[in-house]
């Protein structure tokens, strides 16, 4: 199967992923890799492909592609602003 993104799709799922994979693994104590690891891993190598190489970045000491801070931080952003509603609403 094939499945073509434009630069702009493939910059919303690549933020959609890391959303995902913060969600499902920023409780957790240990270095355990959340259940989205290996999928945005995957997505992750495109990136270069993509022209997004200031958001991913392949590091070789961790042998893993990795967000840089300029692609976290508004998602950062994003996060804190979840937190900051659900304790208003908790």
């Amino acid at each position: 199967m094939k499945i073509n993104f434009t630069k702009k799709e493939y910059g919303q799922l690549i933020e959609m992923v890391f959303l995902a994979d913060w969600m499902t693994s920023a409780h957790i104590d240990d270095d355990t890799q959340g259940p989205y690891y290996e999928l945005a891993q995957k997505l992750y190598a495109y990136a270069k492909d993509f022209g997004m190489d200031d958001k991913i970045e392949f590091v070789k000491a961790l042998n893993c592609y990795c967000e840089t801070a300029q692609f976290e931080e508004p998602l950062l952003d994003i996060i804190d602003a979840y937190g900051e509603r659900v304790l208003e609403d908790g």
